[in-house]
């Protein structure tokens, strides 16, 4: 498991990644793994905590995860087309009987939002069900304040079995519709290892 940097930015850690990796990554200051997959096929990757798998398109590698990134356990993308998809889990047992998946979703959003300057809901709340687990789906956009750079994300939380799990894509607006069907394929293809 990549080692964690502790530091102020841990209270939203996951919102400071999602909002710096395109810039890091179009800077080629991110660095990049390699998935299994052959020339053509997509391929199965795991997360690094062994609770949930995800389906990738063969032009698509799995990424180091940022240090500081708080209970992010999988990254993957093409760094080359600026898309980027994030999985952070997180054990229900960490919150309230009472706090939903509904609930994680709208905190992490409105944790991103706040670092974007002119933040904007596209879409959602969307009600999907990934592999047989209840989900819900928004896309906004914004634009990063430290770089100047506007992004489009796709945030997906998914109400596994023992866990929260948020799937955080991510591409400039220029590319994001190019992306679209691979970050929804990958998206619905994410399963809880049981």
């Amino acid at each position: 498991m990549t080692p964690m940097i502790w530091t102020r930015w841990c209270l939203i850690p996951a919102a400071t990644l999602v909002l710096i990796a395109p810039f890091l990554a179009g800077c080629g200051l991110w660095r990049g793994g390699k998935s299994s997959s052959t020339a053509n096929s997509p391929s199965i990757v795991a997360a690094s905590d062994g609770k949930s798998t995800l389906r990738i398109p063969a032009s698509w590698s799995t990424l180091e995860v940022g240090s500081g990134v708080e209970n992010a356990v999988l990254e993957v993308g093409n760094r080359k087309e600026l898309v980027f998809l994030l999985v952070i889990t997180r054990s229900k047992m960490d919150y309230g009987e009472n706090v939903t998946y509904r609930d994680r979703a709208q905190k992490a959003i409105e944790s991103m939002k706040e670092k974007l300057d002119d933040p904007k809901t596209l879409r959602g709340p969307v009600e999907l069900v990934i592999n047989g687990r209840s989900a819900i789906q928004y896309e906004f956009s914004g634009t990063l304040r430290s770089e100047q750079l506007r992004v489009h994300y796709i945030h997906t939380t998914v109400d596994g079995a023992a866990d929260f799990h948020q799937l955080m894509a991510w591409s400039t607006p220029s590319r994001i519709e190019q992306h679209r069907s691979n970050i929804q394929d990958v998206t619905r293809s994410f399963a809880e290892v049981r």
